[in-house]
């Protein structure tokens, strides 16, 4: 049984007219979507009035959406979901601008009270704890020859005053004090001659400490005086412009009972170590001609014994000590001619015990507080009378 083929030349024919027919189909397809997409996009004809959106009201926050005129149309379905889709769009647009006006006119600035934080010069700002500091308003100042103090349009000084209610000794090394001034930052003054000094006597409860420090400033107008007490406090801040006399902020809170740290003139005060320092009540002096003398109104020298229970050799040389009157810092008298030299500087064996002078100049001879400290490593002891 044979299988008849038909040869190639007799199916090309139909190959070539088929191609045709389905280009044409095609292409009519592509054309009449084409003419679709273009009289759906027209919305109106030429003319008519194009759909409006209102520009929000600065006032208000709120817009309105302008009205529509109605126009005749023939225009097919599709065209009418084109319409709505704009219209949707339009309308989308136009929520976005009202809340992008919202947000704008919420971060604009309004004049009001000043933060808790900030303070006007002459003014106290008062941590929960109990501490308080005062900085009074500004004045002109002249570093002296000795002073440590870069180039500036202008130096002040700022007299400060800590008032210690918190129950407990507070330390002033804490103390941290920053300056911007006409949008920079202000660079300190050290200068003792002038005297511009940092208080170094720790500040027992109840009691104050006053004291004066400095800044070259770029503009005497425009100040802002940051404190801060110690690294767990809110900052305070001390402005030309503040509007308010007094400010609060939070504290530390307090942990376990307040420390041991306070011995009478002519009694002994001891460390968990062993170590033992005894201070006599003060005696007056008048300073030789050879003294490093800062200035003063009463010059007081101290009897200090120290005894050796530790165990170990006790270094001397790292002995510091400080005295305040009142609420001013005294400064240390160095006289040989009065046997006040500081403290030994060799070691003492242990159950061995010294014994040395040690002299201040102080704004009076009452209300006084000697500090201790015999090392880094150990707490400060208080001495009063």
């Amino acid at each position: 049984m044979r299988t008849s083929i038909r040869p190639q030349s007799a199916r090309r024919p139909a190959l070539r007219s088929a191609v045709p027919v389905a280009l044409l189909t095609a292409a009519a397809l592509l054309v009449g979507g084409c003419a679709k997409s273009v009289s759906g996009t027209a919305a109106t004809e030429p003319g008519a009035a194009l759909p409006t959106t209102s520009v929000p009201s600065p006032t208000t926050g709120t817009s309105t959406t302008g009205s529509t005129e109605s126009t005749e149309s023939t225009e097919t379905t599709e065209s009418t979901e084109s319409t709505e889709s704009t219209d949707t769009t339009e309308s989308t647009e136009s929520t976005e601008t009202t809340e992008s006006t919202e947000t704008t006119e919420t971060t604009e600035s309004t004049d009001g009270p000043s933060a808790s934080g900030e303070v006007k010069f002459g003014g106290t700002f008062t941590w929960s704890d109990g501490l308080s500091v005062s900085v009074a308003a500004p004045k002109d100042y002249t570093p002296s020859e000795t002073a440590s103090a870069d180039p500036a349009e202008a130096y002040l000084a700022f007299s400060v005053t800590v008032k210690n209610d918190s129950g407990v000794t507070f330390d002033p090394s804490s103390l941290y004090f920053t300056v911007q001034s006409g949008g920079e930052e202000s660079d300190q003054v050290f200068d003792s001659g002038g005297g511009i000094r940092f208080p170094s006597t720790g500040v027992l409860d109840g009691r104050s400490s006053t004291f004066t420090i400095a800044f070259g400033v770029a503009d005497p107008k425009d100040l802002v005086l940051e404190v801060s007490p110690g690294y767990d406090y809110d900052e305070a801040f001390f402005t030309s412009r503040g509007a308010e006399a007094a400010g609060t902020g939070t504290a530390p809170e307090p942990t376990g009972e307040p420390a041991k740290d306070q011995a009478k003139f002519g009694e002994g005060f001891s460390w968990t170590d062993g170590l033992e320092v005894s201070v006599s009540a003060p005696k007056e002096f008048t300073p030789s001609e050879y003294a490093t003398v800062e200035g003063a109104k009463v010059y007081l020298r101290f009897t200090v014994t120290i005894a050796n229970k530790t165990g170990a050799a006790f270094d001397q040389s790292v002995f510091l000590a400080d005295a305040i009157s009142g609420s001013t810092e005294g400064d240390q008298i160095f006289d040989s001619a009065n046997k006040l030299e500081g403290s030994p500087t060799g070691k003492l064996l242990d159950g061995k015990s010294s014994t040395f002078d040690i002299g201040f100049g102080l704004a009076a001879k009452d209300d006084l507080v000697l500090q201790i400290q015999p090392g880094f490593d150990y707490d400060p002891a208080y001495f009063v009378g």
